[in-house]
């Protein structure tokens, strides 16, 4: 199997299902069993597809592989800056579903916070809430620890997920909000 065979298939469901009123993106459709035994690596590569629907296809079923969506994670990252909000939002809910909580995942996921999409921002500060509780901050020991933890627990990611979540606990959207104050009880830093 190849990509093209992958893209066929993915737009072969769209247009099956497709009809006036119903959101294409929307729909998880469920792949040939062809499609369940290919290489993992069909499915990182179809995520630069210029298909959305196939993007959209690539991140479901990484999602339902969650060893898959770390190793994939800087592939999948770039798509927090793509063009239709149903492939950010499902982007970032492949990482947060992954468990992918590593640093420079989290620093690049901090941005969506502000997505124009209320979509995106609501799945940006659930996937902070679930993610930001697996990182560590530096060890601290001996005479760095009290000249240091002061700055090391401003600028920490950890820090900065939490700074913006409370930010988002003003966003104009009520399940935003919601999923804001959720996220940092998870984390602790909830005080009314």
């Amino acid at each position: 199997m190849e990509l093209k065979d992958l893209e066929d298939a993915v737009e072969n469901m769209i247009l099956q299902h497709d009809y006036p009123g119903y959101e294409a993106r929307s729909l998880r459709i469920a792949l040939p069993a062809a499609f369940n035994n290919v290489s993992a690596t069909i499915y990182r590569q179809a995520l630069s597809s210029k298909s959305v629907f196939v993007r959209l296809a690539a991140l479901r079923w990484l999602q339902t592989k969650s060893g898959l969506a770390k190793k994939y994670a800087l592939s999948i990252t770039p798509l927090f800056a793509d063009a239709d909000p149903w492939v950010r939002s499902e982007s970032i809910k492949t990482l947060d579903l992954g468990r992918v909580s590593e640093e420079a995942v989290l620093t690049k996921l901090l941005p969506t916070l502000k997505d124009t999409d209320p979509m995106v921002r609501k799945e940006a500060a659930k996937a902070l809430g679930n993610l930001a509780k697996g990182i560590k901050g530096p060890a601290l020991t001996g005479k760095n620890k009290a000249t240091n933890e002061a700055n090391i627990q401003k600028d920490s990611v950890h820090a900065q997920v939490i700074t913006a979540l409370h930010e988002a606990t003003e966003d104009d959207v009520l399940d935003v909000r919601r999923k804001a104050i959720k996220s940092l009880r998870k984390l602790g830093a909830f005080s009314t």
